[in-house]
C-alpha cells in the first residue's frame, strides 16, 4: 500500500475516532433523547437572541420535548428559579451554585446565551436574610456581597444580569422591601453599582412588569433612569427589562409603543423579559379554540412588531416565560386554566409561533 493510501486511510480512522468520541460526549451529557424537530429555528429567523425561561429545572433534564425544544428554538436562556436569591444563598455564608451552574453548562454545550435573573428581589428572599438583624451598614455590607459574589461566580458566562425586581409599586412609589427598609431608598442604586464593579462589562437590567399598564409606574421608572444617568459619576444601568406579562386584550399596543419609545429615548437597551400572553383571564373559557388560537397569534405578532421598531443597537432579545402551556407559572400562580404559550400542552407549536416566526422574519435589520 502507498504512504499517500496510508495517510488517507490514517485520516479516516482519526476521524471515525473523533465522531464516536462526541457521539459518546453527546449521549453522556444529554439526559435524555433529543428530539428531531420539523419547524425552522424559531431564532434563526430574528437578528437579536429568542430566549426561554427554564422555571423547573427537572424538565429541562428529563423531559425530552421540553429539553429539544428549548435547545432547537431559542439562544438564550433564563433561569426562571434557579440564579434567584434563595436558590443561590440559601444559609448565610453558603452558596449553592449547582443548579445554576447546570443551566450554565447546558448553555455553553449548544452555544446560548444565558441571561442573569435576579440579583435583587423581595420574594424568594432565604428565610436568614428575612430574618436578619443588623445596622443599616451591616446589611448594606450583606447584600453586598451576595451581589458581588454572585456575579462574580458568573463573570464571563453571564452576560447580562436583572440587578433589581420590581421595586415599585404600580402607582409608581417605592415598594416597602427588607432591602428599602433596612438600607435606604437608594438602596438600587448601589446594587447596580456593586453589579458594575464584580463585572464592568455586563449589561445591567431593571426588570419589572405591568409597565405599560400603568403611567405611574412608566414615570417612576423614568425618572429613576433619569437620576441614574444625571448622577456624577453615573449609576451604570444600560436596559429595562419589560416582562411582558400581558393578556390578549391590554395594555393597548399604543401604550406598550409609547412605553418602549420613552426608554428608547433615553438609550437604553430593551428587553421583553418575560413575554406570555394570558388567554383566559375572566376564566370564561374551559379549553383552547381556534378563535383564541388566531387571537393570541395576532397578539404575539403586534408585540414582535412594537419591539422591532426599536433600532437594532438597542434590541437585546425576547424571552417567552416557558415552553408548554402545560407548564406555565400563570397555572398554579393564579390557580386556573390559560394557555400564555407559542406551545401547546402536547408540545406542538400554535398558532402563536408562526406568528411570531413570520414577524421576527419581517422585522427590520
Amino acid at each position: 500500500m502507498h504512504l499517500r493510501h496510508l495517510i488517507l486511510l490514517a485520516n479516516r480512522l482519526l476521524l471515525l475516532l473523533v465522531l464516536i468520541l462526541m457521539s459518546s460526549a453527546c449521549s453522556e451529557n444529554d439526559p435524555v433523547e433529543i428530539i428531531e424537530l420539523e419547524e425552522e429555528p424559531l431564532f434563526s429567523h430574528a437578528m437579536f437572541p429568542i430566549g426561554v425561561a427554564v422555571g423547573d429545572l427537572d424538565l429541562l433534564k428529563n423531559d425530552a420535548y421540553f429539553r429539544s425544544i428549548s435547545i432547537h428554538h431559542f439562544n438564550s436562556v433564563t433561569a426562571g428559579n434557579d440564579m434567584k436569591m434563595d436558590a443561590l444563598h440559601p444559609q448565610q455564608g453558603s452558596y449553592s451554585w449547582s443548579n445554576a451552574d447546570y443551566i450554565v453548562d447546558f448553555c455553553k454545550q449548544y452555544d446560548k446565551r444565558l441571561h442573569g435573573h435576579v440579583l435583587v428581589w423581595h420574594s424568594q428572599v432565604p428565610s436568614w436574610m428575612e430574618s436578619y438583624e443588623g445596622s443599616s451598614d451591616a446589611w448594606e455590607a450583606m447584600l453586598k456581597d451576595h451581589v458581588q459574589t454572585v456575579v462574580a461566580h458568573f463573570r464571563d458566562l453571564v452576560p447580562s444580569w436583572d440587578v433589581v425586581n420590581e421595586a415599585f409599586e404600580d402607582n409608581g412609589t417605592l415598594r416597602h422591601t427588607i432591602w428599602r427598609d433596612n438600607i435606604g431608598d437608594d438602596y438600587m442604586a448601589k446594587c447596580f453599582q456593586w453589579a458594575h464593579e464584580a463585572d464592568p462589562d455586563a449589561i445591567l437590567y431593571y426588570n419589572d412588569y405591568g409597565i405599560p399598564y400603568h403611567d405611574s409606574k412608566l414615570r417612576a421608572v423614568l425618572d429613576m433612569i433619569d437620576d441614574f444617568q444625571h448622577r456624577d459619576p453615573p449609576i451604570p444601568i444600560h436596559g429595562i427589562g419589560l416582562q411582558m406579562h400581558i393578556h390578549h386584550d391590554i395594555p393597548f399596543r399604543e401604550a406598550i409603543q409609547a412605553t418602549v419609545d420613552s426608554i428608547r429615548a433615553r438609550g437604553l437597551m430593551v428587553h421583553f423579559s418575560e413575554l406570555d400572553i394570558q388567554m383566559n383571564q375572566n376564566q370564561v373559557y374551559s379549553e383552547f379554540n381556534d378563535a383564541l388560537d388566531l387571537l393570541q397569534a395576532e397578539r404575539y405578532r403586534e408585540v414582535v412588531e412594537v419591539y422591532c421598531s426599536l433600532p437594532a443597537s438597542l434590541r437585546d432579545g425576547i424571552t417567552i416565560w416557558g415552553v408548554s402551556d402545560a407548564d406555565t407559572w400563570i397555572r398554579y400562580f393564579f390557580n386556573r386554566l390559560d394557555w400564555p404559550l407559542l406551545f401547546d400542552e402536547q408540545y406542538q407549536p400554535k398558532a402563536a409561533f408562526y406568528s411570531t416566526s413570520d414577524a421576527l422574519s419581517d422585522c427590520e435589520r
